[in-house]
């Protein structure tokens, strides 16, 4: 019987850097595909997994993974476009990365700058629904990581009213938390939430 779940999987090399990410719906057998046909898999020590119950949703956690850390052997970031739309190649480039990004269709056309506005909206928004400023600047930074931004501490800090160093040390933790796997569903969902809330605006704006 087929497994119904799709995975994330996670390579690792013996001093824990995250050399690639994928998604399969049998790892055991992509990783047979991957010893036979990759250069770097010899380099591979350890290889982690995450289940997720539809495909689309472990493809967004693979989007969010490469954008926000930078697997070594990744050569693109790609996700599904929005029905209706095409994904078409993010409007500037991250400078500590060495290979082409292919941002969500929902994103092309807003800069980085654009994507950190409107980051603080949502951050904001929490805050006026009487929740912490520790879960604003949650909802900044999951925002900035689902959109392939990576979300400067301070400045998050600032969209919730909360200290610069807070913000800071946030933003670190949360970063190695992604390259763990610990926030991976985490972004995953909030690409579903800014992808339908920014889909809406651009229906209501045309």
């Amino acid at each position: 019987m087929r497994d119904p779940l799709t995975y994330l999987y996670r390579c690792f090399d013996r001093e824990g850097q995250l050399l690639y990410v994928g998604v399969a719906d049998d790892v055991e057998r992509r990783k047979r595909q991957h010893a036979g046909e990759k250069y770097w898999w010899h380099d591979v020590a350890r290889v982690t997994k995450m289940a997720f119950p539809r495909r689309i949703e472990a493809l967004w956690a693979e989007w969010a993974v490469i954008t926000t850390c930078a697997p070594l052997y990744n050569a693109t970031a790609t996700i599904p476009a929005v029905p209706g739309e095409t994904t078409r190649p993010a409007p500037t480039a991250r400078r500590d990365t060495n290979y082409q990004l292919t941002a969500p269709a929902i994103r092309a056309g807003m800069t980085d700058e654009q994507v950190e506005q409107y980051a603080e909206q949502r951050a904001q928004a929490v805050l006026a629904h009487g929740e912490t400023k520790a879960s604003a600047m949650r909802e900044y930074w999951l925002t900035c990581a689902s959109l392939g931004v990576e979300a400067r501490g301070t400045r998050m800090a600032k969209a919730a009213g909360s200290a610069e160093s807070k913000g800071r040390d946030l933003a670190i933790r949360w970063r190695r938390d992604l390259q763990s796997g610990a926030s991976t569903a985490d972004i995953a969902a909030a690409l579903e939430r800014v992808t339908t809330d920014l889909s809406s605006t651009n229906t209501e704006e045309s």
